[in-house]
């Protein structure tokens, strides 16, 4: 009983595996299918377009005849020349499909590790991150310099990016963030009496404007 239990079993998994083949069998006919239906969408679509063209070469070449008075040899040069063409363009689009999408291909690969490094940017991560405000790189990140020579960024540790900017005085320096604070001035004057303050305000008053001068001079 237990050996024929053990045989039917190994008959269901082989009936399963059976199956199972025959599921990807099936799914990679389908998908076959698509690839020919693709083909033949395109191929008859390029042929189409070459019926056009040749139809269009006969006319053009009988009214040269009829019309325009060119000789029928000349004519028919002139068709055989667009039938060339024509066959030609349409025998050479696929593969200018086939190297427009390899080169597209290409060149976002080679934009995914180098970009310019225009209006604050840089490449990061495969795309375009911003960095007008400025920020951080914390891997190492290629980049172009102002001369056509790349470099690196980041590869020894984080590097912080500082937008510049001009200040009042035509200066290019680094952009510091939030009003500076005014400073406050405290000045105490002890004096026996109002006569000793009145003889020596002029004093004090020359006192104060060189440390006001000094203290502008230091800003």
């Amino acid at each position: 009983m237990i050996s024929q239990s053990q045989t039917l079993a190994r008959q269901l998994d082989q009936v399963e595996d059976a199956m199972n083949a025959s599921t990807t069998m099936a799914r990679q006919f389908q998908a076959e299918l698509r690839n020919i239906q693709s083909a033949m969408t395109a191929t008859s679509r390029d042929a189409q377009g070459l019926s056009r063209t040749l139809q269009g070469g006969v006319s053009r070449a009988m009214r040269e005849v009829v019309i325009d008075g060119a000789s029928l040899s000349d004519a028919f040069r002139a068709l055989a020349d667009r039938m060339i063409n024509s066959a030609y363009s349409s025998a050479m689009r696929p593969l200018e499909r086939e190297i427009g999408g390899a080169v597209g291909r290409g060149l976002q690969g080679l934009l995914g590790a180098i970009s310019p490094f225009q209006m604050g940017g840089v490449f990061g991560s495969g795309g375009i991150q911003p960095f007008a405000r400025g920020g951080v790189v914390d891997r190492a990140t290629p980049f172009a310099m102002a001369h056509g020579g790349l470099g690196v960024m980041g590869e020894a540790g984080p590097e912080a990016i500082m937008p510049l900017a001009r200040g009042s005085d035509g200066r290019l320096g680094v952009q510091a963030t939030g009003r500076a604070r005014t400073p406050q001035v405290t000045i105490n004057i002890t004096t026996p009496d109002v006569q000793s303050f009145q003889r020596s305000k002029s004093q004090i008053a020359a006192q104060m404007a060189r440390a006001l001068d000094m203290g502008q001079r230091n800003l």
